[in-house]
């Protein structure tokens, strides 16, 4: 049933409006002001904002899994793990940061980043080609946690796992460098930064990725970050707005393509068991 909830759900991130609709944070905000204003503070905020929507759900989950041949069960967990999925759509604002990109207009393309993702703004460029590595950086990571981390999850842990992982990103948005986040990260990054290898160029990939397996510490951005450069064909020359562009575009590619390689993996083992 987890198998049909995934399909269901990734056809209706792709091909509805649902999705957007469904990723509004307001819920979880209104949630997290109503345990500040009973006084939940401390380590027991995190604690409660998560364990509260879980044990709601899967008493949810828990009452519907027998109506209806579990039919009710797919439909809410598909809804759930679309909730899941990432709250904006990277390949339209990738495609904006090329087209500018392409006009040479790098401060426009850097400042329309920044205004997504409100973390950029601690981070100083000392030139358009470090402000580009940053994007690539945040691009990357930003697509492993909408949806890649979401389906690790949910794979092992069904759907609560997956809305679990949403919420602990909501709760430490912006925050990366949480021990809580790097070792949410820590697996996941690991096995998506391995199917880069195979998707990509293996003999420059593997090499990196063994580089970084030995490096336990390496958060989520950095090891993705290193794998795909190796595993991506970067075209090399001078910095400018058009090698930029394509950068960019290998590197989406590069993910589109990983992920194409992990539902040939799940249908395979749907198929076997």
């Amino acid at each position: 049933m987890n198998f049909l909830a995934l399909i269901i759900a990734v056809l209706l991130d792709r091909f509805s409006a649902l999705g957007g609709r469904l990723r509004c944070e307001d819920i979880f905000q209104h949630w997290l002001a109503i345990l500040e204003g009973l006084g939940v503070v401390g380590g027991f905020r995190p604690l409660l904002a998560v364990l509260g929507p879980l044990l709601a759900l899967g008493l949810v989950l828990h009452l519907l899994s027998g109506l209806l041949f579990g039919l009710l069960w797919i439909a809410f967990a598909s809804l759930l793990l679309l909730y899941s999925f990432g709250r904006s759509d990277l390949g339209e604002l990738q495609e904006r940061y090329r087209g500018q990109c392409r006009r040479e207009d790098f401060e426009g393309a850097w400042l329309g980043v920044q205004a997504e993702f409100p973390a950029l703004e601690e981070e100083v460029a000392a030139d358009s080609g470090a402000a580009h590595a940053l994007v690539q950086q945040t691009f990357l990571y930003e697509s492993f946690q909408r949806w890649f981390g979401v389906l690790f999850y949910f794979l092992f842990l069904g759907p609560l796992g997956a809305i679990a992982y949403r919420l602990l990103q909501l709760l430490y948005a912006g925050e990366r460098d949480a021990p809580v986040i790097h070792w949410l990260d820590w697996m996941p990054a690991r096995a998506l930064a391995a199917t880069f290898v195979l998707t990509g160029n293996f003999s420059a990939g593997v090499e990196k990725l063994w580089e970084v397996l030995r490096k336990a510490s390496l958060g989520a951005a950095q090891v993705l970050g290193s794998v795909a450069n190796a595993a991506a064909d970067n075209l090399e020359g001078e910095f400018s707005g058009q090698l930029a562009s394509q950068q960019n575009e290998e590197q989406a590619a590069l993910l589109r393509r990983s992920a194409v390689c992990w539902i040939a993996v799940l249908s395979l083992l749907v198929i076997l068991a």
